[in-house]
C-alpha cells in the first residue's frame, strides 16, 4: 500500500511499524534511565540520622568510608573492639646479663664489757676481707640499763662501729657488736 503524504510517499509494512515501535520505545527508556541516574540522591541531600542500616546494602561501606577515629566502643556490637588473640610470637635474643646479687652473706658479732656508768665505741669487723657491710647493730643482756648512742658502717664498710653507754651506776654490762656482711661483686 502507498501513502502519499506532503509529497512523500512511504511504503508502510507491519514488521516495519513494529520496528519503529520498539525503537521508539527503547529510546524513551534509556532516555529515562539517563534521566534517572542524574536524579540519584547525595550524601548532602540526606538529612543526618534518616538513613538506616536496612537502607545499606551489605558490604557496601568499606574502611575507606569511615573517617579515622570516628568510631567509639559504643559503635560496635557489645562495645567489644578487642579482637582474638594473636599467635605467640617468636622468642627475642637473651638480654643482657644482670648485676649480681649478694654473696657469702656472713653474720658476726664481737662483745665488749662496758664499766659501769661508762659509754665505748667499737668495732664488729668482717670476717672475710672483701666483703661489705649490709647491716649493724648491737644487743646486750640487760637491754634495759644499755643506750646505743651510735650505729653505722665503717668508712670503709668492711664493718659495724657502734657507741653503747652502761646506764647502771654499780654492774658491768657486756655488749655485743653485730654485722652482717657479704660479697656484693
Amino acid at each position: 500500500m502507498k501513502l502519499r503524504r506532503r509529497g512523500i510517499s512511504a511504503v508502510t509494512s507491519p514488521g516495519r511499524i513494529r520496528f519503529a515501535v520498539l525503537a521508539a520505545v527503547a529510546l524513551v527508556v534509556s532516555v529515562a534511565g539517563s534521566a534517572g541516574a542524574a536524579a540519584l540522591v547525595t550524601g548532602r541531600q540526606i538529612k543526618d540520622g534518616t538513613v538506616t542500616g536496612r537502607d545499606i546494602h551489605a558490604h557496601t561501606i568499606t574502611r575507606a568510608d569511615i573517617k579515622d577515629g570516628s568510631l567509639q566502643p559504643q559503635d560496635f556490637l557489645g562495645g567489644n573492639v578487642t579482637g582474638p588473640a594473636g599467635v605467640q610470637g617468636i622468642a627475642g635474643p637473651p638480654g643482657p646479663v644482670g648485676p649480681h646479687g649478694l654473696s657469702g652473706v656472713e653474720y658476726t658479732m664481737t662483745p665488749l664489757t662496758l664499766a659501769p656508768d661508762s659509754s665505748n665505741s667499737w668495732v664488729a669487723p668482717c670476717a672475710t676481707p672483701g666483703e661489705v657491710a649490709i647491716a649493724g647493730g648491737e644487743t646486750s643482756d640487760n637491754p634495759s640499763v644499755t643506750r646505743l648512742e651510735d650505729s653505722a658502717p665503717t668508712d670503709n664498710h668492711d664493718g659495724w662501729v657502734i657507741t653503747a653507754y652502761n646506764a647502771n651506776p654499780t654492774t658491768e654490762l657486756t655488749v655485743q657488736a653485730w654485722v652482717v656482711c657479704a660479697n656484693t661483686r
